[in-house]
Order: structure tokens, then C-alpha cells, then sequence
């Protein structure tokens, strides 16, 4: 009865071997490797859209919007104005103007010559 791998085709043997051994790996990596900037990218576009995608979901969830009441403000009742006596005392001191004149005021002197004195 004839083995395993003598049934098997031969050409399945020396891919086998090839495989093993690391051949086809090294071969792959050769290949990919060129291509490696093209998978980032695609990457990042996938996880762009991704996001774009949840973003969209987030922002259209329906959320329960709080209105608060509306609260009727009461009306203020008129009173009348209460005077006193010390009305014009109160009114006078309020409107007191508390800045001072400049308690020494400076001569003035029509007469300066600033140039030098030829005696």
C-alpha cells in the first residue's frame, strides 16, 4: 500500500516544502511590503468613516428635552411713596460731591523769562 505522500500530487509536496521552510513567507512579506503605505491609508479612511459613522448615530439619539415651567410672575402692587422729613437731608447727602479743590493753587507769574540773565 503505496504511503501518504506518494498518493499526494507532487506539485502539492513542493508547495508544502516551500511553505515549511519560510519561502512563500518571505515572498509575501517582498510583496506587501511595497503596498504597506496603501494599507495605512485604508486604514485610516476606514476608521474616518467609522467614527464619522458613530458621530452621526450619537448625535441623532433622541434625547428627553427638559421645559420648565413657565412660572406666572406676580404682579407688584403700587404703593405709595412714604416722605419724610429728612427727604432733602437724605438728597443732599447723596448728591454731595465728594472731590476736593486742589487746596493750594499756584501763582501765576506773567512775568517769566526763561532765558538767561545778562547781568
Amino acid at each position: 500500500m503505496p504511503s501518504f505522500k506518494d498518493r499526494l500530487n507532487p506539485q502539492i509536496l513542493e508547495f508544502v516544502a516551500k511553505v515549511r521552510s519560510g519561502e512563500y513567507q518571505r515572498l509575501i512579506k517582498a510583496r506587501l511590503g511595497s503596498y504597506k503605505w496603501f494599507f495605512l491609508g485604508a486604514l485610516v479612511l476606514i476608521l474616518l468613516l467609522l467614527s464619522i459613522a458613530i458621530g452621526r448615530r450619537i448625535s441623532r439619539r433622541q434625547t428627553d428635552v427638559y421645559i420648565p415651567p413657565i412660572v406666572e410672575l406676580p404682579t407688584p402692587t403700587q404703593e405709595n411713596q412714604k416722605t419724610s422729613v429728612f427727604s432733602s437731608l437724605k438728597r443732599s447727602l447723596v448728591d454731595f460731591n465728594i472731590s476736593l479743590p486742589d487746596p493750594a493753587i499756584p501763582t501765576f507769574d506773567n512775568n517769566i523769562n526763561l532765558e538767561a540773565n545778562n547781568l
